[in-house]
């Protein structure tokens, strides 16, 4: 799996943009997981998921992001799962976490709401 990672400079408190591409399962998580976390430095307080190419979403990727949200929480940030494909979309329904996060369909709908 590749990830893709970027700041959205304009936006105060700064919003970090993560998009996983391929499977996200246990394959990949240890590495994902480590990459992900290192990229939440000091001043990023939302994150941003774009799921839109996300082929998988294992059960072991929720701890990853509720790991995420954690991290963020404690800054006092939401995490913002965008375009979630329709497999992805019911695992996070099913595992019944949609609560937990700010999900939209659009990144332009996600960065409203967390500015």
């Amino acid at each position: 799996m590749k990830i893709h990672i970027s700041p959205y400079i304009n936006y105060k408190p700064h919003i970090l943009r993560i998009e996983p591409d391929g499977r996200f399962d246990s394959d990949t998580e240890m590495r994902a997981e480590q990459e992900i976390i290192n990229a939440i430095g000091d001043g990023i307080v939302h994150v941003v998921f774009n799921m839109q190419h996300v082929s998988y979403l294992g059960s072991v990727a929720i701890r990853v992001l509720m790991r995420v949200l954690k991290k963020c929480k404690g800054r006092e940030g939401r995490v913002a799962l965008v375009n979630l494909t329709p497999a992805a979309e019911k695992v996070i329904h099913t595992m019944e976490m949609e609560g937990f996060f700010l999900i939209t369909k659009t990144e332009d709908a996600a960065l409203q709401e967390l500015s």
